[in-house]
């Protein structure tokens, strides 16, 4: 079984997929705020299904799921953080530059 690892400060969490199936995708999520899920195809610890699966969960109706089709799980080059930057600069309203 995957497991995802989460980072709190100094304190590691360990969540199974099964835990987040039963615990965080068991029904519409309250989030009434624009919503973008950048997430990479090829990203080997978590499937990128299961930004789709959140984004059909969230009750707000501008959700959007980026796909990096060669993207890995971190997202970490240079194109990557610059398509980060372009989702978030256009949620707050500037160019992305």
């Amino acid at each position: 079984m995957k497991r995802i690892e989460i980072l709190d400060g100094m304190r590691g969490f360990f969540l199974t997929f099964m835990l987040i199936n039963h615990l965080v995708l068991t029904g519409r999520m309250p989030i009434q705020c624009p919503m973008r899920l950048l997430h990479g195809q090829a990203d080997p610890d978590v499937p990128w299904e299961l930004a789709l699966r959140i984004a059909e969960q969230a009750e707000t109706p501008d959700a959007r799921v980026i796909l990096v089709k060669d993207g890995d799980h971190r997202l970490s080059r240079p194109s990557d953080l610059a398509l980060l930057r372009q989702t978030v600069a256009a949620l707050l309203g500037q160019d992305g530059a």
